[in-house]
This record gives C-alpha cells, structure tokens and sequence, in this order.
C-alpha cells in the first residue's frame, strides 16, 4: 500500500485490513482509493484487497468538512455499515469501508463553524453505473453490443467502413452524432468531444443540435480520467428525469476525447446494454480519429 506525505496539510487516514492498521498522511486534499491503472491511479493504493475496485472511492476535503464518494464501485463503499449513494459528508468517528479494509479519517477539530458548501446543480446528479473501456473489444461487438432490430444492426455493422471514409476529424464527428440517434433509442442529443493536442483541453468536435452540445465538464472530465463509461440520471420536476451517458474514446493507451449522448426528459435511464453500445461506436471512433490524425500527420 502507498503513501505520500508532506509538510502542508493535508489528509489523514487510518487504514485497517487483516488486523493490521496504518497511518498515512497524503498531499493535498483529495486521495482516490482504488488498485493501479493506466486511467486514474490511485493515490491510496489497496492492491492487497481483491474486493477494491480499481478506481473504488474518493475522499476529500472542504470548507464544509469531510467527503466521501463511491465511483461506482463493483462491492460498494459504506459508511457506518450503509451504503454510500452519490456521495456523503463524514463526521468525527466514522468508519468507511472498501472491500475489507477499514478507513478512518484522522480530522482535527474545527475551530469556527463553517457554512455549508451549497450543491451545484452538476453535482446533484447521479451515476448509476459505469463499465471499463477495457470491457469492450473490437473482435466481440456482437457480444458487446446486442441489437434489438436489423436496422441497429446494419447501422453497426456498416460503421468501421463509414468512418473510414470520412477524410476530416470534422466529417467524422459529424457523422458519429448524426448516427448515435438512429441507432440508441431514446437519445436526442449527442456530442463528441476531442483532446486538443496543443492545449489538452476537451473541445466539442460536433455536436447535435450544433447550438446546445449536452456537455457536463465534469462528467466528461471523470469519463476520461477514469477511462470508463457511465450512465448518469438528473431527477427533474415530477416523474421526468434527464438521463445520459459518457464513453471515453480511448485507443491504445491514449485517450482521444469523449461521446456522450442524453434525453432531457425521460421515464427511464438508460440501459448498460445502451452503455456498451455507445462503448462500441466510441472504440470504433477512436480508432478512425487516431488513424485520421496519422494519416494527416503523414
């Protein structure tokens, strides 16, 4: 297990697996809990877990306290024996649990009473689940990606030749939104957005309507950085809800950019059947963006 320490403040935790605790103190105010991968590697290394997912949890601070949340963990984080939702505020005492290690978060006592941090409105939704890139190979799309009808299933099929015949970046992504409608139910809205080479930032490289891009920074940023796709749900006024999902274009070891696609108003979230959909145009987009770029280069 790992451990980084510093002279500024920073977080302390106990740790707790097989009747042995530990004490780390870690940089900054944010430590990721989880076992190495090339996505987001963590900064509380639990390797010796098998029931720590790789990218598990987060903890961090602010000036409302300690928090804590589950990035869609295979086993789940808990608090005090209850499952963590979204995300939690912990208080003095508290025991988190991964997998079957325990965590303590060593606070000091604060010295003046803080107003809470208010909720954006990016940060009151919810991801209902997530899948590694690494769930999806080429070689399986049928696998992957099971249709209900012909017509999803020519548009998937056809699709390695159509955007190997677009000569721009640009025609490219026009043409993966313009497809993702057609072929996942319920979409209305979808975007492709790409690493800038020059300045890393993600930039919308299409998106449909051309006008309003359905982009959450956040969701796209944790996409990427996690290197796995999500679906996410907004509860709305009444029974509606706005739901959507992320898929990281990822090809070799590289992360090209993201697609993602919603439905303002929605009875239901989409499907991890609809997810592995979008992971399969978003493996076959990489591929034709990063042979694209090469082919320019040359």
């Amino acid at each position: 297990m790992s451990m980084t320490t510093s002279k500024a403040e920073g977080l302390r935790i106990e740790l707790s697996f097989q009747g042995e605790s530990q004490r780390f103190e870690f940089e900054g105010k944010e430590v990721v809990i989880g076992r190495p991968n090339p996505y987001l590697p963590p900064t509380l290394d639990l390797s010796e877990d098998i029931l720590v997912s790789r990218t598990h949890a987060r903890i961090w601070m602010n000036v409302s306290g300690y928090w804590i949340e589950d990035l869609v963990s295979k086993h789940g984080t808990f608090v005090n024996g209850e499952r963590v939702g979204l995300r939690k505020l912990l208080n003095p005492g508290d025991v988190v649990q991964v997998g079957n290690t325990k965590l303590k978060i060593l606070c000091q006592t604060p010295t003046k009473q803080v107003e809470p941090v208010k909720v954006t409105e990016e940060e009151e939704i919810s991801v209902d689940s997530a899948l590694a890139v690494e769930e999806t190979v080429l070689g399986k799309v049928a696998a992957d990606a099971r249709t209900d009808t012909d017509a999803q299933l020519e548009l998937l099929l056809e699709l390695p030749l159509k955007l190997a015949s677009q000569p721009t970046i640009a025609s490219l992504s026009k043409y993966v939104v313009e497809l993702l409608p057609k072929l996942i139910p319920g979409t209305e809205r979808a975007a492709m957005l790409l690493i800038s080479s020059d300045t890393a930032e993600l930039t919308v490289a299409a998106s449909l309507p051309v006008d309003d891009p359905p982009v959450s920074r956040n969701l796209a940023l944790r996409a990427v950085k996690e290197g796995r796709a999500l679906i996410w749900r907004k509860a709305m006024d009444g029974a509606e809800m706005r739901v959507g999902m992320y898929a990281p274009l990822v090809w070799g070891e590289r992360t090209l950019g993201v697609l993602c696609v919603d439905n303002p108003k929605r009875d239901r979230r989409f499907t991890e059947k609809e997810l592995r959909l979008l992971m399969t145009v978003a493996a076959y987009t990489a591929m034709a963006t990063a042979f694209n770029r090469l082919h320019k280069a040359l």
